[in-house]
């Protein structure tokens, strides 16, 4: 199995995403986008030019992460949908560590050519919670 990992740090922000691609035995290749949905005690990049926050590494301790939904733009669509879980399973993988709330998901093939895109090249792709 081989990893190739592409790193985009988005501007002005602690965020950092990447898309890892991972080969099958099979020859096929899977393409995943992984990174921090928060990254605990920075500051975030400037909203509205007017204000930046810092989010306690604390701010998750009793969160019901049971189930958790990562979609494009706060969109409450069906079709927004990038990755789920339920009850940890599904095809969103999210985790609580000291540097914050990391997340991976499997691109579908639907979205596959959009979100890479976006992502390889940090163009309007953006995390938060």
């Amino acid at each position: 199995m081989s990893n190739i990992t592409e790193v985009r740090r988005l501007s002005a922000s602690p965020a950092e995403l990447r898309v890892e691609r991972v080969t099958r035995k099979d020859g096929d290749v899977d393409t995943f986008i992984k990174g921090y949905g928060v990254v605990f005690e920075e500051y975030s990049r400037p909203f509205w030019d007017e204000w930046v926050e810092i989010i306690s590494s604390r701010a998750f301790d009793d969160t019901d992460m049971s189930a958790v939904v990562m979609v494009v733009d706060h969109a409450r669509e069906v079709s927004s949908v990038l990755a789920r879980s339920k009850d940890g399973s599904g095809t969103l993988e999210i985790t609580v560590d000291e540097k914050g709330v990391a997340f991976r998901f499997l691109v579908a093939n639907t979205s596959k050519d959009n979100t890479e895109d976006s992502v390889s090249e940090s163009e309007g792709f953006e995390t938060s919670t």
